[in-house]
């Protein structure tokens, strides 16, 4: 008799520190019955898969570079408040209104391109 399924422990390694239920391991096991129970998660093909992944990508790096700028445009405050020379304080406030106008750019497209591409914008990753 042919088994439908592979043996249990042997496939998921479950018992061992690197298996199921292991170290940092956050899967919950539960009974499942095939004639009951079906997946309702959407399933996607490799190529929306792929695309889905190049967006999260971009999106990823629009969060690095808007948090950049935060933290180009926070020491720039920082310095202008601190300035004790008219001069140096001049050119720390050119800098950050620079950093200020460039983030402020930034948020927008990050948001444009999430909205267009359908992905939720997660704004504690624009966080310093």
């Amino acid at each position: 008799m042919m088994e439908k399924y592979k043996d249990f422990v042997q496939s998921t390694g479950y018992g061992t520190g690197a298996g199921l239920c292991g170290w940092n391991c956050r899967h919950n096991i539960i009974p499942f019955d095939p004639q009951t129970m079906k997946n309702n998660l959407k399933q996607y093909g490799m190529e929306e898969n792929k695309q889905m992944y190049e967006d999260h990508q971009k999106q990823r790096y629009f969060e690095r570079t808007i948090r950049s700028y935060k933290r180009k445009e926070n020491t720039a405050k920082k310095a202008m408040e601190e300035a004790k020379d008219e001069e140096v304080g001049d050119i720390a406030k050119e800098k950050y209104l620079k950093n200020r106008k460039l983030r402020l750019k930034w948020t927008k497209a990050y948001r444009n391109f999430s909205e267009k591409n359908n992905l939720r914008t997660q704004l504690e990753r624009l966080k310093i």
